[in-house]
């Protein structure tokens, strides 16, 4: 109850002051989507990183299904 009380009680009183707080409250920060949106553009040209295990065209599909959830997310 001391938890609830003393530390995440005032964090959410704070968290939806704005909606910049309120995502990064949850860990979705406020440039998750232009982020995302570079890779996938980055992607589309054929650009990405060495850690990516699967095709150039799965990857494409995963960022663009990052991306959408994102905006989803964002827009609720």
């Amino acid at each position: 109850l001391d938890k609830w009380v003393y530390k995440w009680r005032p964090l959410m009183a704070e968290s939806v002051q704005s909606l910049e707080k309120w995502m990064d409250f949850w860990g979705r920060s406020s440039d998750k989507v232009e982020r995302i949106k570079k890779r996938l553009d980055l992607a589309k040209e054929g650009v990405i990183s060495d850690g990516v295990k699967q095709s150039l065209e799965e990857y494409i599909i995963q960022e663009e299904g990052r991306l959408q959830g994102a905006l989803n997310r964002r827009e609720a």
